[in-house]
């Protein structure tokens, strides 16, 4: 006789009223990742409620991720939620159901499976898989099976991918469409087994039937005239941001209802697609990782299995056009960017972008191999000072006063101090180089934080930054860090009020130590580049 049927019979003989025993409370986690999942979060639930009840429980809370893979901890919200009630001590409940183990996860790595068990089991709230066969209490043949199991689970997503990818490559060698949305132009045709059409799939639309197949298309008139014109213009040596403008005046939309933009121009010209040849497996995406670009050898290729929207003649023109630059010559490019430099005041990318006088800042990249080098062409000093349009002026004056009030011959320095225009960077004993920078305080925005933004690859060759901090209204510098360049490999850095103090270490106590520093962590590199200067 049970435990609980004994208590009760006590009670009834000693003129008690029984009282039903307290049952523990529960929290139930269940997940699928497709909707044709054999177990659904219906069934688990029920599974669940069922081994609850014969165990006393109470399940008081649920995590539900339902179409999600149980490969990665990515874009499982509601195990993430769980596990942070359990960290942050919000859990209102003492265990933790889950169907089994494949529902808590196929982690690629059975370690990670066992790690987000561990932090449940660390803060008292053990994990139990209520449909496997072994009790998990921590024994050895429950830690064996369970590893197993976790092995198993991560092995099937393994397997069902590779049959998964297999499948899709053996379709797409006949000419049939993958999934994913129609390219701009094009529209999705569903076909029987015998490739005989039976309707006209629109977005959110997909087959329901297994023998049924899925083709493409050229789409509706109109769409097929904005393609070809975009070819046509790009032959003629149209720019990328030249027949965008166009088309955003007529005011044509891309398939999503958008305006048209270089990227927009850029995808339709590399899709060949429009020439009628359906091009597969250009990337592949791994269980663990994003997006792998495959080598063109590696790609499925099926000639005629779209009917053309261009000729192929045009197809292969426009990719001439593209490779070789457009049709400008480079006196051209450099008169463009004259002219956007003498209408705009000053050049950076984001504004070159946005000129309607230039080619786009890559396409002078490609030609002349970087930005300065077209800047140097033209005669325009780049200078690095964040561009904010409400105090640009502020930080230049600010920028002018600095460079002077260092330049400034005083005691206090050791070495002379000259300002190089060439190449925008302080020239300390002749040798050493430093480059001042004043950062303007950007305001938050969206979800990007509040602080101070340094772009790194902006700046000249240089051996130390100078970073002068704004005050929050932008009205004056509120401290000085002098930064040595090799301990920053990045392209830029955002510093806000919290992560300034990673590199307190490098903070000024004045700009008037500025030179004192310069004398005690640079004297062997200023004397040691002197000397071999000085050198016959």
């Amino acid at each position: 006789m049970g435990g609980s049927a004994v208590f009760g019979l006590q009670q009834f003989l000693s003129g008690k009223k029984p009282t039903a025993p307290k049952l523990r409370r529960a929290a139930q986690y269940v997940r699928m990742s497709t909707e044709h999942q054999r177990y659904s979060i219906e069934n688990q639930k029920l599974a669940i409620a069922e081994y609850a009840l014969c165990h006393e429980m109470e399940v008081v809370r649920t995590y539900a991720d339902e179409g999600r893979s149980g490969v990665t901890l990515k874009g499982r919200d509601a195990l993430k939620l769980l596990l942070s009630d359990v960290k942050e001590g919000r859990a209102d409940f003492e265990v933790i159901l889950v169907y089994d183990v494949s529902r808590w996860g196929r982690f690629q790595d059975a370690d990670e499976s066992a790690f987000y068990e561990f932090i449940c089991k660390a803060a008292g709230l053990p994990v139990v898989y209520c449909a496997e066969i072994f009790e998990n209490n921590g024994s050895m043949l429950a830690t064996i099976i369970k590893v197993m199991k976790r092995a198993m689970a991560g092995e099937y997503s393994r397997e069902l991918s590779v049959r998964v990818t297999q499948g899709h490559k053996r379709q797409a060698e006949q000419g049939f469409h993958q999934g994913g949305p129609p390219n701009f132009g094009l529209r999705r045709i569903l076909v029987d087994k015998n490739n005989q059409p039976k309707m006209t799939l629109r977005t959110g639309e997909s087959k329901t039937l297994y023998g049924d197949r899925v083709l493409l298309a050229p789409g509706p008139q109109h769409e097929i005239r904005v393609v070809r014109e975009i070819f046509r213009f790009v032959v003629e040596g149209m720019a990328h941001k030249q027949i965008a403008r166009h088309l955003n005046s007529k005011r044509l939309l891309t398939a999503r209802g958008n305006p048209w933009s270089n990227y927009n121009i850029s995808k339709i010209l590399q899709n060949e697609k429009y020439a009628g040849t359906f091009v597969y497996s250009r990337s592949r995406w791994p269980l663990q990782g994003g997006r792998i670009p495959n080598p063109p050898d590696r790609w499925i290729r099926v000639e005629g299995a779209i009917k053309p929207i261009v000729e192929r003649e045009t197809y292969d023109a426009a990719q001439r056009c593209i490779k070789d630059g457009w049709t400008y010559t480079d006196n051209e490019m450099l008169t463009y960017l004259t002219a956007a430099w003498c209408v705009i005041g000053y050049l950076s990318a984001p504004r070159i972008n946005k000129s309607k006088y230039t080619p786009t800042a890559v396409t002078y990249r490609e030609r002349f191999g970087s930005l300065y080098t077209a800047y140097q062409l033209i005669g325009y000093r780049k200078v690095h000072a964040y561009r904010f349009s409400k105090c640009s002026g502020t930080i230049r004056i600010i920028h002018r006063n600095l460079i002077c009030r260092l330049t400034s011959t005083t005691p206090e320095n050791k070495y002379a101090v000259t300002f190089d225009e060439s190449g925008q960077v302080l020239r300390i004993g002749g040798v050493l180089s430093v480059a001042v920078i004043v950062l303007a305080f950007i305001p938050q925005y969206n979800t990007v934080l509040p602080g101070w933004k340094l772009y790194f690859d902006r700046l000249e060759k240089c051996d130390a930054v100078l970073m002068a901090r704004m005050t929050t209204q932008n009205t004056e510098i509120i401290d000085y860090h002098l930064l040595p360049r090799d301990a920053f490999s990045m392209a830029s850095v955002r510093f806000t009020e919290t992560s300034i103090e990673k590199i307190r270490q490098y903070k000024l106590p004045s700009i008037d130590g500025f030179s004192a520093t310069i004398g005690r962590d640079y004297a062997d590199i200023i004397k040691t580049r002197t000397s071999v200067s000085a050198a016959p």
